[in-house]
């Protein structure tokens, strides 16, 4: 007896997710912590941006408005529909940003270093700086270093919990895409895994640093990785008897909406703070557009 679609929309949320502990692996290797360097989270960052930005836009909306089609709206009505769905989606989502802003405002009293806790990029500068300056050293066999920590076990904890809350809408995301589409999903699931992993080297670093633990660091990195399966169990459970065309038209719509300000809020400002001389942001921005066009065109065929 053959996987259910609901099935296998979960396996590949949890697919997209294991991507932050990709990421979080580099705290196991030296010399994979080189790697973490500006360039090369700058041109990550933006072909997630793109390849995202491509199928929110070209994809997903388009087949909102079609689901309100087909559920018998007309043509004016059913494009009105998907564009206040969109911007539901844009709404819902800063709801969730605002609730991790207002963590920050308990966590940071509680961090000596100056550092809001709550700001992606201030966090990716911070992760970067750790392995550009070759902070992590004199690695003990049992996995624990001597070198005191910049920041404190609490703050990161709480960057981990940021993260982890930005997570639970892009599993939602994906999950409702690959039950609609497949082929949308496992675009979805590609874009988001591609930058979970420098999410998930921005959540490892810092814990490591702060505790001098590799399997600590690892698991908070784990933690953030499951609230995407955990944004698509939420899915499973409130949509599983109440799919019909206008519930498509609605999710997609919410979907399109979400992803697209994820990209516009969050991937491509970083980008550009890593590259602020534009060397390779805007060429990875369409490069990754170029692969989700090409990824469509296929899936055509």
């Amino acid at each position: 007896m053959g996987l259910t679609i609901e099935q296998r929309a979960f396996i590949v949320v949890c697919g997209a997710g294991a991507s932050t502990i990709l990421g979080a692996m580099v705290v196991f290797s030296n010399r994979l912590v080189s790697l973490a360097n500006k360039t090369f989270l700058a041109s990550v960052l933006a072909i997630a941006c793109g390849v995202m930005i491509f199928v929110a836009m070209i994809e997903i909306f388009v087949k909102s408005n079609l689901g309100f089609s087909d559920y018998g709206y007309s043509k004016s009505t059913s494009y009105a529909l998907a564009t206040v769905c969109f911007f539901g989606g844009v709404l819902f989502y800063q709801i969730i940003d605002q609730t991790v802003h207002l963590l920050s405002n308990y966590a940071n009293r509680n961090n000596e270093g100056g550092i809001n806790i709550m700001d992606d990029e201030a966090m990716m500068d911070m992760a970067v700086k750790i392995a550009e300056e070759g902070k992590i050293k004199k690695i003990k066999e049992d996995g624990e270093t001597e070198v005191k920590p910049p920041i404190n076990v609490h703050m990161g904890m709480m960057v981990a919990i940021a993260i982890a809350i930005h997570n639970f809408p892009e599993g939602l995301a994906t999950f409702v895409g690959t039950i609609a589409d497949p082929n949308v999903g496992a675009a979805l699931a590609i874009a988001i895994g591609i930058h979970h992993i420098p999410e998930g080297l921005c959540v490892a670093l810092p814990i490591f640093y702060a505790t001098g633990s590799r399997w600590k660091a690892f698991g908070f990195s784990l933690i953030c990785g499951i609230t995407g399966p955990i944004g698509a169990g939420f899915g499973w459970v409130v949509l599983q008897d109440n799919f019909d065309d206008r519930a498509y038209g609605i999710v997609f719509g919410l979907v399109s909406g979400m992803v697209t300000i994820i990209c516009l809020q969050e991937l491509l400002p970083n980008a550009h703070r890593f590259d602020p001389e534009d060397k390779v942001t805007t060429k990875s921005l369409i490069f990754g557009m170029a692969i989700m066009a090409a990824s469509l065109v296929l899936f055509v065929y």
